[in-house]
């Protein structure tokens, strides 16, 4: 299992590097640049698709288990084709525009090929609250998990570094998953993921080079949810443990979502009223939300593998620590927005 781990995990960095510096050079040649509008928070015209640099090397990996882990290597397989499915429409958008309708149908297409064909429905499951059981409505909301997983992390990908060290944080939690379940898929898709995000964030870290891009943001976020709900097969802990691994993209979606449809928004206009947009808009850097998100996913990933692995008092402190860094978080925001008016 250790040799899975290094050998994805330099193959990840080392093909990351390569393929985001190509990818740079390209899209500058090609004009393919994110400019700076009233919806963005930078302020110079920045080259955007160096997710490529994590597709590439991710796929190549999971497309290779028959080789590598031929005891996953159909589960394996499904996600390298469904994530590169997700992937190249976003490398489209990126090049040009696609309608969110147009994406979202996609997406919702991937997400049920995905559960019928890998995973069935997700099972969840808290040491002090049992297993959650949606009965008929099981498959469904794992269809709209994936598709909500996937564009919510497209939607913090927001600022220099954020997405890019969440994933490595999230990378690592599958890592340390899989080895604990005997999973190698789990412990293969974690490694080539931290490994080649840690390779982006050497282009993407501020002042960013070069930005992920749809294709990036929107296969990790497929990735992640799926490997969540493949985790769910093998353990219904492992599967919330999966959620703990990405809980400050998740808490970030989900209160921006709920704030904004109070105040009667149009909830698919593009918006700068995430937590830690609000932050920044506030005086904080790019650096220091990607940091505080970045150690808040890594609590999570520590919380996680508690949840998993942890004596019955550990993992009853799971719920209440997560629960008040989150509250944390948010009176943060509402604090430091007061002190700045």
């Amino acid at each position: 299992m250790s040799r899975i781990i290094l050998t994805t995990a330099a193959f990840g960095l080392l093909v990351s590097i390569a393929v985001v510096a190509l990818t740079r050079n390209w899209a500058r040649r090609r004009s393919v640049i994110d400019h700076p509008n009233d919806r963005s928070l930078h302020d110079q015209p920045t080259p955007r698709g160096g997710g490529v640099g994590i597709v590439i090397p991710t796929v190549v990996v999971l497309a290779t288990a028959p080789w590598w882990m031929p005891d996953a290597a159909t589960p394996a397989l499904w996600l390298a084709v469904l994530s590169l499915c997700v992937a190249v429409v976003g490398l489209v958008d990126d090049i040009r525009s696609l309608s969110a309708v147009v994406r979202l149908v996609f997406q919702l297409l991937v997400a049920a090929v995905f559960v019928h064909v890998v995973t069935g429905p997700m099972t969840l499951e808290l040491p002090s609250a049992g297993r959650l059981d949606l009965g008929a409505l099981a498959i469904p909301a794992t269809v709209l998990f994936i598709v909500w997983l996937t564009n919510a992390y497209n939607f913090m990908d927001g600022i220099d570094g954020i997405a890019g060290l969440q994933a490595v944080a999230a990378g690592v939690g599958w890592v340390g998953a899989g080895h604990y379940l005997g999973d190698s898929l789990l412990v293969g898709a974690g490694a080539v993921v931290a490994g080649a995000s840690l390779g982006f964030l050497f282009f993407n870290w501020s002042p960013a080079s070069i930005f992920m891009g749809d294709v990036g943001a929107l296969f990790l976020g497929f990735l992640f949810a799926g490997l969540t709900a493949y985790a769910s097969t093998r353990s219904a802990l492992a599967a919330t443990a999966g959620l703990l691994f990405v809980w400050p993209f998740l808490f970030d979606t989900i209160v921006t979502l709920v704030r904004r449809a109070v105040r009667g928004e149009n909830l698919l206009r593009a918006h700068r009223s995430h937590l830690y947009q609000r932050l920044v808009l506030n005086g904080a850097s790019h650096q220091s939300m990607a940091l505080l998100y970045g150690a808040l996913a890594a609590i999570g990933v520590a919380a996680g593998w508690t949840l998993m692995a942890g004596s019955a008092r550990a993992q009853a402190l799971v719920a209440p620590v997560i629960g008040a860094l989150a509250l944390m978080l948010y009176m943060f925001v509402v604090v430091r927005e007061r002190r700045r008016r």
